[in-house]
């Protein structure tokens, strides 16, 4: 007796409606453990979502390098402007120095300058010699941020530890050349020969009746001003250098964050070995 194949669901009242249908495209995320996509590509994530600790050391890191840059910039800022109210007063002096040392005047009879007998401008000259290279360092530093954070940051790269030496160096040369010119300012044998100490002196305001072009009252309270201004400078100097702690702290922490995620990325991608 022939048998003949018969096909399930033969029957059309038996037959459900099972049939293929055209798959549409989703956009719903790959997991993690999926190798590969034809349209979505997700990398195995850095850490686990969730994973508290490692988002709040990095919230701490982006936090940390925001305040070292807003601290880094004001103390730039004022250290400039700092440079500039130390540097124009000497600079106005010794103008006028310039101008009027071979300039005499008759006083009681006998012909002499406006300024004291073999006057010491050297102390001028080096003081005004820090003041000038820190007010060119920081506006040159400042036009590189306004240029950028890229600029800054290439600048910031370039110098690397030839920016700490510079502000060793700059704090050094500070202290040095304002108690150098606090010296200068010290009589010698009863005799003023800086330019500071003389427009302060009892016997420069004695010839101000007669010496007219020289206001030496004003050119000694602009040499005190730039001598105090020095000083704040040092202050603010020492008071910036505690970015440095901050930028310690911050690398220290850095490195804490780099270990994290390391073991959180060796323990994501454990799944996927074998």
């Amino acid at each position: 007796m022939a048998h003949h194949y018969r096909p399930p669901y033969t029957n059309a009242s038996s037959n459900p409606d099972i049939h293929l249908k055209p798959m549409h495209a989703t956009t719903t995320t790959p997991s993690l453990n999926s190798s590969a996509s034809n349209d979505y590509y997700n990398p195995v994530s850095q850490y686990p979502l969730g994973d508290g600790e490692v988002q709040r050391l990095e919230a701490r890191d982006i936090r940390l390098k925001k305040e070292i840059r807003i601290l880094r910039l004001v103390s730039r800022i004022i250290a400039t402007i700092l440079a500039g109210v130390t540097l124009a007063p000497l600079v106005m002096t010794l103008i006028k120095f310039l101008q009027t040392r071979n300039t005499y005047y008759t006083v009681d009879g006998k012909q002499r300058t406006a300024w004291a007998a073999n006057t010491q401008t050297w102390y001028m000259y080096l003081y005004l010699g820090v003041a000038g290279m820190s007010f060119a360092v920081n506006l040159l530093i400042l036009l590189s941020y306004c240029c950028g954070v890229k600029a800054a940051n290439a600048t910031a790269k370039a110098t690397g530890w030839w920016e700490h030496i510079l502000t060793a160096a700059h704090l050094l040369g500070w202290v040095a050349s304002i108690i150098i010119y606090r010296i200068g300012k010290i009589p010698k044998d009863s005799h003023f020969q800086d330019l500071w100490g003389w427009t302060c002196s009892p016997a420069a305001e004695k010839l101000q009746s007669v010496i007219t072009d020289v206001n030496f009252s004003m050119y000694c309270t602009l040499q005190t001003t730039s001598f105090y201004s020095g000083i704040v400078n040092v202050v603010t100097t020492l008071v910036s250098i505690s970015t440095y702690f901050l930028m310690v702290y911050r690398i220290e922490s850095k490195a804490r964050l780099n270990k994290k995620t390391s073991y959180r990325v060796d323990d994501a991608r454990e799944p996927l070995r074998g």
